[in-house]
């Protein structure tokens, strides 16, 4: 029975997906993949492209922005990416639907957290029609 489990458990790690549903926010970190089985649609967060978001407790002239990139793969058709970016709206479309990048976390703190390592960012999303 452990073992079973254990071999269960494994498979979630390895594997990194999760369901959601249409108009329902889900969060990804990086490499995570969801699918929105509603649609035959998997969301993958690939990486984030730039983020130049204003730091916690600093003043600047301009907020900044942060971009990420996901790739969509639906049904038996070949996966695709789009960059997503909040100071934009973030919202893209695709075969009839929107997909809308709604937060991206953590953000830079001065001056104790000025660095993000890839692994820490999660961002929300949601698809909608």
């Amino acid at each position: 029975m452990l073992a079973l489990f254990v071999a269960f458990s494994l498979n979630r790690i390895v594997d990194n997906t999760g369901t959601a549903k249409l108009d329902e926010e889900f969060k990804l970190k990086i490499n995570e993949k969801i699918l929105i089985r509603e649609i035959g649609a998997a969301v993958t967060f690939l990486r984030v492209v730039e983020d130049s978001r204003c730091p916690v407790n600093v003043y600047c002239v301009w907020a900044g922005r942060v971009t990420v990139e996901v790739s969509i793969m639906k049904g038996n058709e070949e996966a695709f990416k789009i960059n997503l970016t909040l100071a934009d709206g973030g919202k893209k479309e695709f075969d009839g639907y929107t997909i809308t990048l709604l937060r991206v976390d953590p953000q830079r703190e001065y001056p104790d957290k000025m660095e993000i390592s890839a692994s820490e960012y999660e961002i929300t999303l949601k698809i909608s029609r």
